[in-house]
Protein backbone atom coordinates (compact mmCIF):
# COMPACT_ATOMS: atom_id res chain seq x y z
CA UNK A 1 0.00 0.00 0.00
CA UNK A 2 2.86 2.39 0.76
CA UNK A 3 4.28 1.46 -2.49
CA UNK A 4 1.44 2.55 -4.35
CA UNK A 5 0.67 5.76 -2.51
CA UNK A 6 4.73 6.87 -2.99
CA UNK A 7 4.95 6.99 0.63
CA UNK A 8 8.63 5.63 2.00
CA UNK A 9 8.46 2.34 3.59
CA UNK A 10 10.57 -0.78 4.60
CA UNK A 11 10.10 -4.30 5.05
CA UNK A 12 10.93 -5.59 8.82
CA UNK A 13 13.44 -8.39 9.16
CA UNK A 14 11.70 -11.63 9.43
CA UNK A 15 8.81 -10.22 8.80
CA UNK A 16 7.09 -13.47 8.11
CA UNK A 17 7.30 -14.56 11.75
CA UNK A 18 6.34 -11.34 13.63
CA UNK A 19 2.49 -11.54 12.89
CA UNK A 20 3.04 -15.48 14.55
CA UNK A 21 5.29 -14.23 17.73
CA UNK A 22 2.48 -11.59 18.55
CA UNK A 23 -0.20 -14.20 18.39
CA UNK A 24 1.63 -16.59 20.69
CA UNK A 25 2.10 -13.70 23.16
CA UNK A 26 -1.63 -12.62 23.34
CA UNK A 27 -1.85 -16.40 24.07
CA UNK A 28 -1.74 -17.49 28.36
CA UNK A 29 -1.62 -21.20 29.22
CA UNK A 30 -1.18 -23.13 32.39
CA UNK A 31 -1.28 -27.06 33.74
CA UNK A 32 -2.30 -28.25 36.46
CA UNK A 33 -1.81 -31.86 37.93
CA UNK A 34 -2.80 -33.99 41.19
CA UNK A 35 -2.76 -37.51 41.93
CA UNK A 36 -5.65 -38.99 41.71
CA UNK A 37 -6.14 -42.77 41.32
CA UNK A 38 -9.93 -42.88 40.14
CA UNK A 39 -10.69 -38.97 39.36
CA UNK A 40 -14.77 -38.64 39.59
CA UNK A 41 -16.60 -35.31 38.50
CA UNK A 42 -15.95 -33.53 41.44
CA UNK A 43 -12.05 -34.13 40.59
CA UNK A 44 -12.60 -32.95 36.87
CA UNK A 45 -14.42 -29.65 38.14
CA UNK A 46 -12.15 -28.61 40.79
CA UNK A 47 -8.94 -29.24 38.14
CA UNK A 48 -10.44 -27.48 35.84
CA UNK A 49 -11.70 -24.84 37.55
CA UNK A 50 -7.96 -24.16 39.35
CA UNK A 51 -6.74 -23.69 35.74
CA UNK A 52 -9.02 -21.75 33.74
CA UNK A 53 -9.12 -19.21 37.23
CA UNK A 54 -5.11 -19.61 36.92
CA UNK A 55 -4.93 -18.28 33.21
CA UNK A 56 -7.71 -15.57 34.03
CA UNK A 57 -5.33 -13.98 36.34
CA UNK A 58 -2.69 -13.97 33.62
CA UNK A 59 -5.16 -12.02 31.65
CA UNK A 60 -6.84 -14.45 29.49
CA UNK A 61 -10.24 -13.60 28.29
CA UNK A 62 -12.82 -15.83 29.85
CA UNK A 63 -14.73 -15.93 26.99
CA UNK A 64 -11.37 -17.53 25.29
CA UNK A 65 -10.76 -19.79 27.48
CA UNK A 66 -10.35 -23.84 26.30
CA UNK A 67 -9.04 -26.71 28.97
CA UNK A 68 -8.26 -30.02 28.06
CA UNK A 69 -8.62 -32.65 30.76
CA UNK A 70 -5.94 -35.61 30.51
CA UNK A 71 -6.13 -38.61 32.13
CA UNK A 72 -2.97 -40.67 33.03
CA UNK A 73 -4.32 -44.18 34.15
CA UNK A 74 -1.16 -45.76 34.52
CA UNK A 75 0.46 -42.62 36.89
CA UNK A 76 -2.65 -42.26 38.52
CA UNK A 77 -2.22 -38.37 37.15
CA UNK A 78 -5.45 -36.08 36.59
CA UNK A 79 -4.05 -33.17 34.63
CA UNK A 80 -5.70 -29.76 33.09
CA UNK A 81 -4.31 -27.69 30.76
CA UNK A 82 -6.52 -24.00 29.89
CA UNK A 83 -5.49 -21.91 27.24
CA UNK A 84 -6.88 -18.56 26.23
CA UNK A 85 -6.07 -15.40 24.67
CA UNK A 86 -5.75 -12.05 26.61
CA UNK A 87 -8.23 -8.96 25.17
CA UNK A 88 -5.59 -7.76 22.39
CA UNK A 89 -5.93 -10.55 20.82
CA UNK A 90 -9.43 -11.01 21.25
CA UNK A 91 -9.80 -7.23 19.55
CA UNK A 92 -7.46 -8.22 16.92
CA UNK A 93 -9.53 -11.80 15.84
CA UNK A 94 -12.86 -9.72 14.88
CA UNK A 95 -11.10 -8.31 11.60
CA UNK A 96 -9.33 -10.71 10.21
CA UNK A 97 -12.51 -13.15 8.78
CA UNK A 98 -11.91 -15.08 5.78
CA UNK A 99 -14.40 -15.40 3.11
CA UNK A 100 -16.13 -19.29 2.73
CA UNK A 101 -13.91 -19.63 -0.82
CA UNK A 102 -10.91 -19.21 1.11
CA UNK A 103 -11.65 -21.60 3.57
CA UNK A 104 -12.59 -23.86 1.22
CA UNK A 105 -9.28 -23.96 -0.54
CA UNK A 106 -7.54 -23.98 2.96
CA UNK A 107 -9.29 -27.04 3.92
CA UNK A 108 -8.85 -28.75 0.24
CA UNK A 109 -5.28 -28.28 0.64
CA UNK A 110 -4.92 -29.13 4.10
CA UNK A 111 -6.35 -32.69 2.81
CA UNK A 112 -4.76 -32.69 -0.66
CA UNK A 113 -7.89 -33.03 -2.12
CA UNK A 114 -9.68 -31.22 -4.92
CA UNK A 115 -12.49 -29.16 -3.22
CA UNK A 116 -15.19 -30.36 -5.39
CA UNK A 117 -14.87 -33.32 -2.74
CA UNK A 118 -14.67 -31.15 -0.04
CA UNK A 119 -17.66 -29.94 2.22
CA UNK A 120 -18.18 -27.93 5.39
CA UNK A 121 -20.34 -29.58 7.58
CA UNK A 122 -20.86 -27.32 11.15
CA UNK A 123 -20.58 -23.75 10.87
CA UNK A 124 -20.70 -22.32 14.02
CA UNK A 125 -19.82 -18.73 14.93
CA UNK A 126 -15.98 -19.48 15.72
CA UNK A 127 -15.12 -23.05 14.29
CA UNK A 128 -16.18 -24.62 11.20
CA UNK A 129 -15.57 -28.50 10.23
CA UNK A 130 -14.65 -29.46 6.89
CA UNK A 131 -14.98 -32.86 5.41
CA UNK A 132 -13.29 -34.85 2.61
CA UNK A 133 -13.35 -38.49 1.39
CA UNK A 134 -10.01 -40.29 0.34
CA UNK A 135 -9.70 -43.99 -1.38
CA UNK A 136 -6.62 -45.07 -0.16
CA UNK A 137 -5.51 -47.92 -2.71
CA UNK A 138 -4.84 -51.38 -1.74
CA UNK A 139 -2.31 -53.81 -2.77
CA UNK A 140 -2.58 -54.82 -6.43
CA UNK A 141 -5.77 -52.24 -6.39
CA UNK A 142 -7.23 -54.64 -4.24
CA UNK A 143 -9.19 -53.72 -0.43
CA UNK A 144 -9.26 -50.25 -1.48
CA UNK A 145 -9.97 -48.29 1.86
CA UNK A 146 -12.29 -45.25 2.01
CA UNK A 147 -11.23 -42.49 4.47
CA UNK A 148 -13.03 -39.68 5.97
CA UNK A 149 -10.72 -36.34 6.25
CA UNK A 150 -11.52 -33.91 8.96
CA UNK A 151 -10.45 -30.53 9.70
CA UNK A 152 -11.47 -27.96 12.64
CA UNK A 153 -10.90 -24.68 11.18
CA UNK A 154 -11.48 -21.12 12.72
CA UNK A 155 -12.92 -18.00 11.21
CA UNK A 156 -9.53 -17.08 10.26
CA UNK A 157 -8.61 -20.05 8.27
CA UNK A 158 -6.31 -21.47 10.58
CA UNK A 159 -6.77 -25.52 11.02
CA UNK A 160 -6.51 -26.05 14.49
CA UNK A 161 -6.93 -30.00 14.52
CA UNK A 162 -7.27 -32.04 11.50
CA UNK A 163 -7.70 -36.04 10.85
CA UNK A 164 -7.03 -38.19 8.20
CA UNK A 165 -9.71 -40.36 9.20
CA UNK A 166 -12.61 -40.30 11.37
CA UNK A 167 -16.46 -39.53 11.43
CA UNK A 168 -18.70 -36.73 12.14
CA UNK A 169 -21.78 -36.45 14.06
CA UNK A 170 -23.96 -33.51 14.66
CA UNK A 171 -26.18 -33.11 17.68
CA UNK A 172 -27.23 -30.14 20.13
CA UNK A 173 -26.58 -29.11 23.46
CA UNK A 174 -29.44 -30.77 24.95
CA UNK A 175 -29.16 -34.20 23.43
CA UNK A 176 -25.71 -34.27 23.78
CA UNK A 177 -25.01 -35.99 26.43
CA UNK A 178 -27.09 -39.03 25.32
CA UNK A 179 -25.29 -38.80 21.63
CA UNK A 180 -22.11 -39.42 23.36
CA UNK A 181 -23.16 -42.07 25.32
CA UNK A 182 -24.27 -43.80 22.38
CA UNK A 183 -21.58 -43.06 20.16
CA UNK A 184 -18.86 -44.34 23.34
CA UNK A 185 -21.38 -47.34 23.99
CA UNK A 186 -20.78 -48.13 19.90
CA UNK A 187 -16.91 -47.40 19.68
CA UNK A 188 -15.47 -48.43 22.83
CA UNK A 189 -12.37 -50.83 21.95
CA UNK A 190 -10.95 -52.98 24.48
CA UNK A 191 -7.23 -53.83 25.72
CA UNK A 192 -5.03 -55.54 28.35
CA UNK A 193 -6.13 -51.72 30.25
CA UNK A 194 -10.04 -52.32 29.71
CA UNK A 195 -12.47 -50.32 27.85
CA UNK A 196 -11.19 -47.39 25.64
CA UNK A 197 -13.36 -44.70 24.04
CA UNK A 198 -12.19 -43.47 20.72
CA UNK A 199 -10.60 -39.87 20.77
CA UNK A 200 -13.16 -37.33 20.92
CA UNK A 201 -13.55 -33.45 20.14
CA UNK A 202 -16.40 -31.39 20.28
CA UNK A 203 -16.62 -28.38 18.61
CA UNK A 204 -19.49 -25.86 19.58
CA UNK A 205 -19.77 -21.69 18.25
CA UNK A 206 -17.01 -20.78 20.42
CA UNK A 207 -14.83 -23.70 22.04
CA UNK A 208 -13.12 -26.63 21.00
CA UNK A 209 -14.08 -29.19 23.86
CA UNK A 210 -10.69 -31.47 23.92
CA UNK A 211 -11.54 -35.42 25.15
CA UNK A 212 -8.43 -36.81 23.62
CA UNK A 213 -6.72 -37.54 26.82
CA UNK A 214 -9.98 -39.06 28.83
CA UNK A 215 -10.56 -42.96 27.98
CA UNK A 216 -13.38 -43.47 30.39
CA UNK A 217 -16.98 -42.99 29.41
CA UNK A 218 -18.19 -41.63 32.96
CA UNK A 219 -14.88 -39.18 33.22
CA UNK A 220 -15.43 -38.23 29.99
CA UNK A 221 -19.46 -37.47 29.94
CA UNK A 222 -18.67 -35.85 33.14
CA UNK A 223 -16.06 -33.13 32.01
CA UNK A 224 -18.13 -32.10 29.40
CA UNK A 225 -21.31 -31.69 31.93
CA UNK A 226 -19.12 -29.08 33.55
CA UNK A 227 -18.55 -27.47 30.14
CA UNK A 228 -21.70 -27.08 28.28
CA UNK A 229 -23.42 -26.00 32.20
CA UNK A 230 -26.27 -23.41 31.40
CA UNK A 231 -25.11 -23.08 27.59
CA UNK A 232 -28.39 -22.78 25.02
CA UNK A 233 -30.37 -26.34 24.97
CA UNK A 234 -30.99 -25.69 20.89
CA UNK A 235 -27.09 -24.66 20.28
CA UNK A 236 -26.19 -27.17 17.16
CA UNK A 237 -22.65 -28.56 17.98
CA UNK A 238 -20.41 -31.27 15.69
CA UNK A 239 -19.02 -34.35 17.63
CA UNK A 240 -16.36 -35.46 16.07
CA UNK A 241 -14.08 -39.09 16.71
CA UNK A 242 -11.08 -40.34 15.30
CA UNK A 243 -10.65 -44.03 13.55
Amino acid sequence: MANEMGLPYKIAENHAVISAIGAALAMVSDTIEKNCPNPKEEDIVFIKKIAEDSVLKMGAVKETIETRVEIDRQKNILRATACGTTEFRKKDLAVKETTFEEKLNLAAANMELNKDFVKQVYDGDIYKVWVGEKTIKGLFGFLNKRRKLIAIMDREGIIRFSFSNGKVFLSKISSLLDDLKKIFDDYTTYGDAGPKIPKTYIVTNTKIIDLSGVFNKEQAIAFVNTEIYNWRSDELVAIIIEN
